[in-house]
């Protein structure tokens, strides 16, 4: 009962305590998801930026493990491409997922501590792969160069990728408020008030 009380308290305002940590950490996350997926994209577009052909790395400069990517195999590039839509399906399901989580949480302790965790559940997959890796191929990726990207269309140097992503995440908020916070919290205020 104390968790719910603790949850509609209205100290910075009338939404309550609880709906603003729980709008804060819902935001925290699309933000993250929004890194995973900005990642993801990227990739994608380093790869069609490469010249089919085999699959050659030529070294880069004068540093031993410097190597650049002079072409991919298309098998290659479809592979890269498909584990990186996959990766997107991933996040975005973990995402979903998320949403719900934070939304049916209701102690403010509990809220900050549940939006790192999610964090955590989304970077386990580096994680693993700087502790697993063999070296060869930590230093081989180290020592890469950049994927040539080719250019952001920018309008008087903002960037319209940026942009659109801060749209896409106030508008998944204004959407997953009614659908999940703002009735949780009228479940709260039943409990309360019963």
């Amino acid at each position: 009962y104390s968790s719910i009380l603790a949850y509609l308290k209205q100290t910075m305002g009338p939404p309550g305590d609880g709906f603003l940590m729980c709008v804060l950490s819902l935001l925290m996350w699309y933000l993250s998801v929004g890194k995973e997926v900005t990642g993801s994209i990227s990739l994608i577009r380093g790869m069609w930026g490469l010249p089919a052909g085999i699959t050659l790395l030529a070294p880069e400069g004068d540093e031993p493990h410097s190597t650049r990517f002079e072409s991919i195999s298309s098998a290659r590039r479809a592979f890269v491409v498909s584990v990186q839509v996959l990766r997107l399906g991933v996040a975005l399901t973990l995402m979903h997922a998320g949403t719900m989580f934070l939304a049916a949480t209701i102690s403010l302790s509990d809220l900050l501590l549940n939006a790192v965790a999610l964090e955590f559940v989304l970077s386990v997959d580096e994680l693993l792969f700087e502790a697993l890796a063999p070296v060869k191929l930590c230093l081989l990726i180290s020592g890469g160069t950049p994927l040539p990207l080719p250019p952001v269309r920018a309008w008087k140097g903002l960037n319209w990728a940026a942009c659109l992503l801060l749209l896409a995440i106030v508008a998944l908020l204004a959407a997953m408020l009614p659908i999940y916070v703002i009735p949780q919290v009228g479940i709260l205020k039943s409990a309360r008030d019963a």
